[in-house]
């Protein structure tokens, strides 16, 4: 979250299970920061919604829809599959590039 405030990362790959937290909270205070900061920086050049990627080797059933309802974009399986993995650079970043991914 510090980096957040400080920064807008074009992209967050947000493991689910970390020490001390997991990803489902860490996504939440993400969004909640963005619209804080959106609100404080309403008359300069607003920020994007950064683009959530859950990264999990969980495959129970309702993970993907956790992630989701907790203001994740996206979920990747792990391991990862890289023409998956490209799928997701080019649809959340290509905007942002010059050229393709």
């Amino acid at each position: 979250l510090e980096v957040m405030q400080r920064e807008s990362p074009d992209l967050v790959f947000m493991d689910l299970q970390m020490p001390g937290t997991n990803g489902y909270k860490a996504a939440v205070e993400i969004r909640a920061l963005e619209k804080e900061l959106a609100v404080s920086e309403a008359k300069k050049e607003s920020r994007q919604r950064t683009p959530i990627i859950a990264l999990s080797a969980d495959i129970l059933t309702g993970t993907k829809d956790a992630c989701f309802a907790n203001g994740m974009n996206a979920y990747l399986s792990k391991p990862l599959n890289i023409h998956s993995l490209l799928d997701i650079l080019e649809r959340y970043l290509y905007e942002k590039a010059d050229r393709n991914i």
